[in-house]
């Protein structure tokens, strides 16, 4: 319980830090919201054999995508795919990019169609750790922001971080 405690915190001051909005139109109020112990029941028809594990949500929360006005590596246009996104969308998922140029921690923001952007550097730094431990994370977009009357579109998610119960 400590763990996460620390990690609560080391995420308040993360986005303390990153507050500053860029010019991609996302909501400049993130929040960080954390639910401990929440089982993910599994319920109905579908059983589930003892030697599966088990996921319990550890901790959420919200943040934005940055980098999303830049070009990826094989040319794509990250402002076409966020264009192509829709509110709610479950196919998000965060890779690690530990060979990242800039950053040993970068954590890419995938969709369907591309590469969206990236998590910012400082909640990188105590999320790598914990996906690089073996943590079950997830992702889903909350809003696409931005994209009319020029400008550029931006992307909030909401991160979810589980514990395997075996």
């Amino acid at each position: 319980m400590k763990k996460y405690l620390v990690f609560v915190l080391c995420l308040i001051i993360a986005f303390s830090l990153s507050a500053c909005s860029d010019n991609s139109g996302d909501k400049a109020n993130e929040s960080t919201q954390t639910t401990s112990n929440v089982e993910n029941n599994i319920s109905g028809s579908k059983q589930v054999k003892e030697s599966e594990p088990q996921l319990v949500l550890s901790s959420s929360l919200h943040t934005k995508v940055v980098g999303v006005t830049f070009d990826n590596d094989d040319g794509t246009n990250r402002q076409d795919i966020l264009e192509k996104i829709k509110t709610g969308d479950k196919t998000i998922s965060l890779k690690r990019d530990p060979n990242n140029a800039y950053d040993k921690n970068a954590i890419e923001v995938h969709s369907n169609y591309g590469i969206v952007g990236f998590i910012n550097a400082d909640l990188a730094a105590n999320l790598a750790g914990q996906m690089d431990s073996g943590k079950i994370v997830k992702a889903a977009v909350e809003e696409i922001t931005g994209g009319q009357g020029g400008c550029y579109y931006g992307c909030n998610i909401l991160i979810e971080i589980y514990d395997e119960v075996k």
